[in-house]
């Protein structure tokens, strides 16, 4: 961000800079002085200077970025791309029209036709600036509308299943839902309205954008907005929501759930690189609780199994979105395991054998569970990693892990999801239990001290600390 308004200060500078343009003064008033020319010469100066200020500024992020493999989630190569123009502009551009300025000077008789360069040149330098300013602010509209649409989709996916247990009590107490009715529709509502808040967005970055890859993002994004229609969806659902008709709305719902994921799968797309792993974890975690919900579906259907069929497609769409989302992630065992009971829970629907069927979606919610552990893990581990790089990097290593309680162990970091037992965790104090801790304690830190620190230290302090610590 500050580089980004450092460049818009260069624009404003540079403005000043072409004034003669918009206000041509008389020839004699060049002609007599070379003060004002002198005065453009050193503004350039300034110009070149807060260009290489802000092109070490982004060598700096980059090198943390780097430095804490953060690369990837600090828009490493938008950074590298800016610092690349920053530099380039400077060189060619800012030096071309501070050495006609200076000609201009010297040589006061063919002032005119240096002082045109120049100026061509600041044209370029205000040109190419403003383009790294709008090639910024895409990259980080890039980011907004992938936000805004991964919220909508969370917030519908919640929806969808309030409209369920809605139609539930429809079917039980008229009265009751009727009371919650409006909550449902005022819900639905705000759901279409933040639709409607991103096609705009949308629709305006296909625009006005620069960046051919983005363009393109765009554009596809907008065209499966056109051809999947998910804002009628949603009007579909809220119309059969106020009928009452909670059956239809949930199918609605669902519909309008697909084309949105599909919209999202465009905008996340880079044509260099496959998802992170954070962004694996966060599907992974959306598949998992997709699969609980249809767990229990599939127990309120009854031995029966009333809707097996739209059951059993359900749960084929929901294999279908792990095998998607862990296509570039190495072979894990508890993915392939998850995957598998997918398919014995479709074949159990579809025989409507809900016994079959409920196992296996249990035994994949427990893989899907085990295999969101491991990728946290994962994680947490690179993140660990980065963290002890970057503190090699600093100072005297010495000093960073004198005492090694205040280092971080070897076990990452805590899962926020909730999904590893406790059991899997060692105990906050990482270490023996008290009783165990005061003998060995005692007896360690009395003979350690005797021996380096001579026999009589040895023996007063290795006595006199392993009776307190032991008792």
């Amino acid at each position: 961000m500050k580089t980004i308004l450092a460049c818009a200060s260069l624009i404003g500078l540079l403005g000043w800079t072409s004034l003669w343009a918009e206000e041509p003064p008389q020839r004699s008033d060049v002609l007599q002085t070379t003060d004002r020319i002198r005065s453009e010469e050193r503004r350039q100066g300034d110009v070149s200077r807060q260009l290489n200020a802000s092109a070490r500024e982004i060598e700096r992020l980059l090198e943390d970025l780097k430095s804490n493999n953060l690369s990837e989630k600090g828009k490493w190569q938008v950074h590298d791309k800016m610092k690349s123009d920053l530099n380039q502009v400077n060189k060619e551009r800012v030096g071309s029209a501070t050495k006609n300025l200076k000609l201009a000077r010297l040589q006061l008789n063919d002032a005119y036709l240096h002082l045109d360069k120049a100026e061509e040149e600041v044209i370029e330098v205000i040109k190419t600036l403003n383009k790294i300013l709008r090639e910024n602010e895409e990259a980080l509209t890039a980011d907004l509308l992938l936000e805004q649409i991964r919220a909508l989709i969370k917030r519908e996916n919640f929806l969808r299943r309030e409209t369920e247990r809605w139609g539930k009590v429809l079917l039980r107490n008229e009265d009751e839902a009727a009371v919650d009715k409006p909550r449902v529709v005022r819900a639905q509502e705000g759901a279409l309205q933040q639709l409607e808040t991103f096609k705009f967005k949308l629709d305006d970055a296909a625009d006005n954008a620069i960046d051919e890859s983005l363009v393109r993002r765009f554009r596809k994004a907008s065209q499966k907005y056109q051809d999947t229609k998910p804002d009628l969806s949603l009007e579909d659902a809220l119309g059969t929501i106020r009928q009452d008709d909670a059956f239809s709305a949930v199918g609605h719902q669902a519909s309008a759930i697909k084309a949105l994921e599909e919209i999202e799968a465009i905008l996340a797309s880079d044509e260099d690189k496959g998802p992170s792993k954070e962004d694996v974890l966060e599907e992974l975690e959306r598949i998992l609780e997709e699969q609980i919900g249809l767990k229990e579906k599939t127990e309120d259907a009854g031995k029966e199994l009333k809707d097996a069929s739209q059951l059993q497609a359900e749960q084929l769409d929901l294999r279908k979105d792990l095998e998607e989302a862990t296509e570039e992630e190495t072979a894990n065992q508890s993915v392939e395991e998850a995957s598998d009971a997918m398919e014995s829970a479709a074949d159990g629907l579809g025989e409507g054998n809900q016994e079959t069927a409920l196992s296996s979606q249990e035994t994949a919610i427990s893989a899907l569970q085990n295999a969101i552990s491991q990728l946290e893990a994962e994680i947490a581990a690179e993140a660990s990693d980065s963290f002890a790089d970057a503190s090699d990097s600093f100072g005297d290593p010495s000093d960073s892990f004198a005492d090694p309680s205040d280092s971080f162990g070897d076990d990452g970091f805590p899962s926020d999801s909730g999904f590893p037992s406790d059991s899997g965790f060692p105990s906050d104090s990482g270490f023996p239990s008290d009783s165990g801790a005061g003998e060995g304690a005692g007896e360690g830190a009395g003979e350690g001290a005797g021996e380096g620190a001579g026999e009589g230290a040895g023996e007063g302090q290795g006595e006199g600390q392993g009776q307190g610590q032991g008792q």
